[in-house]
């Protein structure tokens, strides 16, 4: 066969769109440490990936908002008691290479759920919005399950309608007293040690008889403004309300150099910039003066002025009142005057 002319076979191209580079994704990735509030007994728990910061589009942006679930098990220290439990973290802050999380809900496992659930009972699901004392509204998900009395001979254990209604009814009551009462920190304490069921069967008991009361799930819905200082309580056992530990040198050398002495000071003896020292720094300051030449007197110790240390101190004289005089007075001068001319 004769080929066409000028028609060429090809064979120098190569593979439509050719060979892609291959690029490792993790190579633009950096990783930051996962620390979680210090109620849980580990306090690293994990890393996780970002893409690095490019132009406009920061890594923290990524971070922050962030949830993160673990098992109560790995939190507690491999406690497998408290393995059917979920717990939800959200990065609230970045320190350096450390997320800061804070609660973000729990829930329990599927096969927990199911080994409460029981033929012939009656189940009570409760749903309460609660408010805390410091301003976060949670959603809590509840169960109640019937229970069966000891010397019963009838298979089912239902509760009738009205009372599935008291039942519900208490529990919502309890539940928001209970967050009118305590602080998030205190009810996610409240949450991962299962202090709460306690207090709720006992209050459902006095309406019917109740096997267990278990708390479902929790979810965080609202949050109040943003505090940094209460982050910090959470993680570190520094005061709650975000105060500095200083020593007490340093705060008086802070309140020395706002309050230093200037040349327009009113009162002459505090002219100089001689900055007056702390009660408990008298003996020190005494070993350093010789000894019958200017002693340190004892009325001003911890008034915080030192006139021994004030040099060439200005005499200022004080003018006298100025006495008021009425009309009187002036009359009476005057005929004083005209009786001794006369």
């Amino acid at each position: 066969s004769k080929m066409a002319i000028g028609k060429s076979k090809r064979n120098t191209k190569g593979k439509k769109g050719g060979k892609r580079r291959v690029i490792d994704s993790f190579a633009k990735k950096e990783w930051y440490t996962i620390r979680t509030p210090k109620i849980f007994s580990e306090q690293v728990i994990g890393v996780t990936p970002v893409n690095k910061t490019q132009g406009i589009k920061l890594s923290s942006d990524s971070l922050k908002g962030r949830v993160f679930e673990f098992n109560l098990a790995d939190l507690q220290s491999n406690e497998e008691e408290m393995s059917y439990r979920k717990i939800r973290l959200i990065v609230q802050d970045i320190r350096g290479s450390e997320l800061l999380t804070d609660f973000a809900g729990m829930e329990i496992t599927r096969d927990a759920v199911c080994t409460l659930i029981k033929k012939w009972h009656t189940t009570i699901d409760v749903n309460c919005d609660i408010t805390t004392k410091d301003g976060y509204v949670l959603r809590v998900l509840s169960s109640a399950f019937s229970k069966r009395l000891a010397n019963q001979m009838k298979s089912t254990c239902y509760c009738k309608r009205n009372q599935v209604k008291s039942i519900r009814a208490l529990m919502q009551t309890k539940l928001q007293d209970m967050g009118k009462a305590c602080d998030l920190t205190t009810m996610m304490k409240k949450f991962t040690g299962d202090s709460i069921s306690g207090p709720l069967q006992q209050a459902c008991n006095k309406v019917f008889s109740v096997s267990s009361v278990s708390i479902a799930k929790v979810s965080v819905i609202k949050r109040p403004p943003f505090d940094h200082s209460r982050l910090l309580a959470l993680h570190t056992d520094g005061p709650a309300k975000g105060r500095i530990n200083i020593r007490r040198g340093d705060l008086v050398q802070m309140r020395a150099n706002t309050n230093a002495m200037r040349p327009d000071h009113p009162n002459p003896a505090f002219r100089r910039d001689v900055r007056p020292p702390l009660a408990k720094d008298t003996a020190a300051v005494a070993k350093k003066v010789p000894a019958g030449k200017n002693k340190l007197p004892v009325g001003n110790i911890g008034t915080g002025f030192r006139p021994d240390l004030v040099k060439n101190p200005v005499a200022v004289k004080v003018p006298e009142p100025v006495k008021m005089v009425s009309k009187m007075d002036v009359m009476n001068a005057k005929l004083l005057k005209d009786k001794s001319k006369n």
